[in-house]
């Protein structure tokens, strides 16, 4: 397990707070950068099969946040609700570059067409090896992960029971 002093303890969950509430707040940034988002969306999709995209448009912020993890050792990224894989292969496309960095992910892949998108994007990603996908409730799953051993969590899901 890994060890933490407070100001690593303080960041983790500064960044957890910064990407459950967004951090994006400033539109001014948003809009300044609308059209650099754009040309990332088009050159992102290009490889993927992703039909909803919730997530371009926070690219800015996210390269912000993150910055600090970006090609770092051993960093252990959690995404709760992860649909199609768009943030998360973007995560492991820019922020977990290092090859000891890994994910985890969890998603009750409410459709069987979107559990299979997402195991499409992933395979063509070539990130496969770095992902443990979870299928179930967070509700339930999350009990069963060491919550502590990870610098970045993602919240995005839904917050419906069925």
């Amino acid at each position: 397990m890994k060890s933490y002093n407070f100001q690593k303890l303080l960041m983790k969950y500064v960044v957890i707070f910064l990407l459950i509430f967004g951090y994006n707040h400033d539109q001014g940034l948003a809009a300044q950068n609308k059209k650099q988002g754009l040309m990332q969306q088009a050159e992102y999709t290009k490889k993927y099969n992703f039909t909803v995209d919730w997530f371009t448009d926070n690219i800015p912020t996210w390269e912000k946040v993150l910055h600090q993890f970006k090609g770092e050792p051993n960093i252990d990224y959690l995404e709760i609700g992860v649909l199609e894989g768009r943030s998360l292969i973007w995560t492991l496309d820019n922020i977990l570059t290092h090859p000891t960095s890994k994910a985890t992910c969890i998603d009750t892949f409410y459709e069987d067409k979107v559990k299979q998108r997402f195991r499409v994007n992933l395979k063509a990603s070539g990130f496969s090896e770095k992902v443990t996908v979870i299928t179930g409730s967070s509700q339930f799953e999350l009990k069963y992960l060491p919550i502590e051993s990870f610098e970045i969590i993602y919240i995005d899901c839904s917050h419906e029971c069925g």
